[in-house]
């Protein structure tokens, strides 16, 4: 046979060919039990190019593996989800790069309109100019006016004066006619004469005074007139003034929205550089540019930029928290203490303490409720002091936890087969919402140690919420199920049933899964399993649905909410996690998108401060991602890192843009050795 060179090739290729069909045959084995996952490159590769070339029969294969159909299915449902991702991946950047242009065309619409009001700002003030010079002009004429009124005002008053003079002198003379006969007629005539010139004088200066009253008159109109024209010239200012002002602000947010233009555009391309210091300044800048000129705290490429720029300077798992040996199913934090203490537990079957203000320190292990048997459930209590915890098995353990940690254990037993599904504390913490596999649901007071079934639900329950009413010392449960139905049972009504809300689609129910209360109570969330979520404004007596949010593609697992409601987190079986900014004007604004992990995401929490989201994931660990961008900021900070040199800054911010340092901090030496498997794909 080894001189049989065509009959060697052919037996190596037979050999090949039969290798990698019993790999396929045992990876789809593997997925069609939970234990492993769909076919990536370089393996969906090779397999491809294995079918291409060899085209495999159902009698070939049957004489090494019988499950040929199944291996087919596996390697064609792997090349078409891989398909579906890089399509997905395309699309968000072709999204991308859409805002980006849509952001440029804006910014430069602007400053055109800001060129053109400070154009007409400077018009508006030359005009006003003018009007005021017109205005000095006609108070000049009105001052000359004035003088020439009084000037006429005097001639008046010494007319008058003599006058009278002339009407005494004329009376005199009258007296003495009559003493004195003889001149008597001569007298007559001289005072005739004179009372007929006094007459003239008088009528003289009644003319006068009237023409000086006509002449102060004027005088009054031209002073008016001055004034009326100095107040349009001052509104004539005041109007250029705000037009001016007008025109300063609206440069001032071209310059804003261009630099923010500039803060996004930096943060995407800091993830594409392959020199770590390059790509921190770069996210560091970003960020300091996005907050000083306004921009959204939790954009969503801000944060991508400082998140994969501290993993270049981090260790590979840098934000793993090891423990666990099987999937980590459930994630419940501690919120009655500053200690930062959150608890976890899984597929095996260990319940962990863990403390956030030291995260990487091993976990402490609080309990075992057995080997192979899967927790589902679990819950602290609002006061920090009860753990609950449940699963697939007929009992809950209730563990009592003091001051120091210590904690001692009990049971709470149900009926034969019953296993725990959901759990909730009331906010009281003096009883137990259990939610068991029969679809039934118990209140255990915790205190009378009794046990009560409050409801028997028609279908498959998904997910179950607990909430303090306000200003009542009654609690809300809301329940989703298969069959599309949110419940609610108010406590204060004996648990009485509402209907809230059925998801339907072309008639059809469509399964509802995880839901939540927000921390104030103020909404409740619940998701589907194509992925929508929904939001109730819970604070007004209507509680009308607030919005509904897309992105996720598959099952909703999970919806948390922070202490003060301005974030929530959503995870879902396509992988993602994703960070929603609540605030009033952000609700429609793109999430932050969690992405570096390659697997389901069952649980998620937020820590105390709100500063950190946890996920309990499929493949043991249990992430921590930063949620605050400032401390992402000072994190960056303290690194120790390298400032971008002027040449660098006109390379990577702008030429016209002056430079400033980014790391305010003493330097130190940079790493020069950053993780090279932490860059972002």
């Amino acid at each position: 046979m080894r001189i049989w060179v065509r009959l060697k090739a052919w037996v190596e290729d037979e050999g090949e060919a039969v290798q990698m069909y019993l790999r396929l045959s045992e990876a789809s084995a593997m997925y069609q039990i939970g234990k492993s996952g769909l076919w990536r490159p370089p393996d969906l590769q090779l397999a491809l190019n294995w079918r291409e070339k060899h085209k495999p029969t159902l009698a070939w294969a049957q004489r090494y593996d019988p499950a040929f159909e199944r291996a087919m299915v596996f390697l064609d449902y792997s090349q078409k989800e891989f398909e579906t991702e890089q399509k997905i991946k395309e699309l968000q950047q072709k999204k991308a790069l859409r805002r980006a242009r849509v952001t440029a065309l804006f910014m430069g619409t602007a400053t055109v309109i800001s060129i053109g009001f400070l154009v007409y700002a400077i018009s508006q003030q030359v005009e006003a100019n003018k009007q005021s010079a017109r205005a000095q002009e006609q108070a000049k004429i009105a001052k000359k006016n004035s003088i020439e009124a009084d000037k006429q005002k005097k001639e008046a008053l010494a007319s008058k004066e003599i006058a009278d003079k002339a009407r005494d002198k004329a009376v005199a003379a009258e007296k003495s006619a009559l003493e004195e006969k003889q001149h008597a007629e001569e007298e007559r005539k001289k005072a005739d004469e004179a009372r007929s010139l006094a007459e003239e004088k008088r009528k003289e200066a009644d003319r006068q005074k009237k023409r000086a009253e006509q002449k102060e008159k004027e005088a009054r109109d031209s002073e008016k007139k001055a004034k009326d024209s100095e107040k349009k010239a001052l509104a004539s200012e005041k109007k250029a003034k705000d037009n001016e002002k007008k025109a300063i602000d609206a440069n001032k947010a071209a310059f804003n929205l261009r630099m923010l233009s500039i803060a996004q555009s930096m943060a995407i391309k800091s993830t594409q550089y392959s020199d770590p210091r390059i790509q921190a300044n770069n996210a560091q800048k970003a960020y300091q540019f996005n907050k000083k000129y306004g921009g959204d705290g939790f954009q969503p490429d801000i944060y991508h930029g400082l998140y994969y720029a501290i993993k270049r300077y981090e260790s590979k798992d840098y934000n793993q928290l090891v423990g666990h040996t099987e999937a980590v199913r459930m994630i419940a934090p501690s919120y009655s203490n500053k200690g930062q203490i959150v608890y976890s537990t899984g597929s095996d079957g260990l319940i962990y303490r863990w403390n956030l203000a030291n995260a990487k320190t091993p976990p402490v292990l609080l309990g075992k409720t057995g080997t192979n048997v899967i927790n589902r459930a679990l819950v602290v209590s609002k006061d920090g002091r009860l753990l609950a915890c449940g699963g697939d098995f007929n009992k809950v353990l209730l563990f009592n936890i003091d001051r120091n940690g210590n904690a001692t254990k009990k049971r709470i037993s149900l009926a034969k087969g019953e296993k725990v599904w959901h759990l909730g504390f009331t906010p009281n913490n003096q009883g137990l919402v259990i939610h068991t596999s029969d679809q039934k649901l118990f209140y255990y007071d915790i205190k009378k140690k009794k046990k009560r079934e409050i409801a028997q639900l028609e279908s498959k329950v998904n997910g179950l919420a607990v909430y303090h009413r306000p200003n009542a010392a009654s609690h809300y449960i809301a329940i989703t199920m298969d069959n599309g139905k949110l419940v609610l049972l108010d406590s204060n009504n004996n648990y009485k049933r509402q209907d809230f809300f059925t998801n339907t689609l072309n008639g059809k129910p469509v399964k509802m899964h995880a839901v939540s209360f927000s921390s104030t109570g103020k909404f409740l969330a619940a998701g589907d399993v194509n992925g929508i979520i929904r939001i109730w404004d819970f604070s007004t007596p209507q509680k009308k649905l607030k919005i509904q949010l897309e992105g996720h593609t598959a099952i909703i697992s999970n919806i948390e909410f922070n202490q003060n409601d301005t974030q929530m987190a959503t995870a879902s079986f396509d992988k993602d996690v994703r960070l929603w900014n609540l605030r009033e004007d952000k609700l429609t604004n793109s999430p932050i998108v969690l992405d570096d992990h390659k697997t389901w995401v069952w649980s998620i929490a937020f820590s105390n401060d709100g500063n950190y989201l946890l996920a309990g994931c499929r493949d043991n660990l249990v992430r921590l991602w930063p949620t605050n961008p400032d401390l992402m900021g000072d994190i960056l900070t303290k690194k120790g890192i390298q400032n971008l040199s002027p040449k660098e800054w006109k390379r990577y911010v702008a030429k016209d843009i002056d430079y400033e340092q980014t790391f305010k901090a003493p330097l130190k030496k940079a790493n020069t050795k950053p993780n090279p498997n932490t860059n972002r794909k």
